[in-house]
């Protein structure tokens, strides 16, 4: 089949065709499928449990699924492929969409798995007194959040679990540019292993250091 944007004969058919035309270089169409994508996930994400089966299983049923469409779900989503320009495309409509809508991001969520050791060094925070923000955005241009931070004195606390670690004990390569990108721009950085947060001289030092 020959793609009616750029001419290209290919030998997809169906749904792999239709594919390669939408995300076709040429499709003068194909940032604002990018950007639609990205709400439209977010938009599933945000009202999770919608599909027959989830229903299902709230409500105490269950329904049976065929091998045969097992195997149709499987195979829905092979050859579907995207190109490296694609998918840059549609990682820079994501953190676009992102930065205009901060309260959506996937670390704000209301539902967000709760550490148990970082809430109780919250807790403790609380219970001296000592002011902070949760969830925070240090850097406009990125979305990402830190656990604990202090804005007027440009402080923030990361609790991290293990799969923030190499085996040598130090951060992995996300985690650690991202605290470098964190400090960079003026900002003190505490990287606590969950176990700490459960110390005195944790609390003593960060209190140390907003005195500072």
């Amino acid at each position: 089949m020959i793609c009616k944007y750029c001419n290209t004969e290919t030998n997809l058919s169906g749904g792999a065709q239709s594919n390669h035309v939408a995300w076709c270089d040429k499709n003068p169409k194909r940032a604002e499928r990018a950007s639609a994508l990205i709400k439209a996930r977010a938009a599933r994400k945000s009202t999770p449990g919608t599909n027959q089966y989830t229903k299902a299983a709230k409500e105490g049923r269950k329904i049976e699924v065929s091998q045969e469409t097992r195997e149709k779900i499987s195979n829905s989503g092979k050859g579907r492929l995207h190109s490296e320009e694609t998918r840059i495309l549609l990682s820079d409509q994501r953190k676009k969409w992102l930065q205009e809508n901060p309260e959506l991001h996937p670390w704000k969520r209301n539902d967000k798995f709760k550490s148990i050791p970082c809430q109780h060094l919250k807790d403790r925070l609380r219970a001296l007194g000592v002011p902070f923000e949760e969830e925070y955005t240090p850097l406009e241009e990125r979305a990402f959040s830190v656990d604990i931070a202090f804005p007027e004195k440009k402080v923030a606390v990361e609790v991290n679990g293990e799969q923030h670690y190499n085996r040598d004990g130090t951060l992995r390569t996300y985690y650690r540019e991202r605290h470098e990108l964190i400090v960079k721009s003026g900002w003190h950085v505490i990287e606590l292993h969950y176990t700490r947060c459960y110390a005195e001289d944790v609390i003593e030092e960060i209190v140390s250091i907003l005195r500072s």
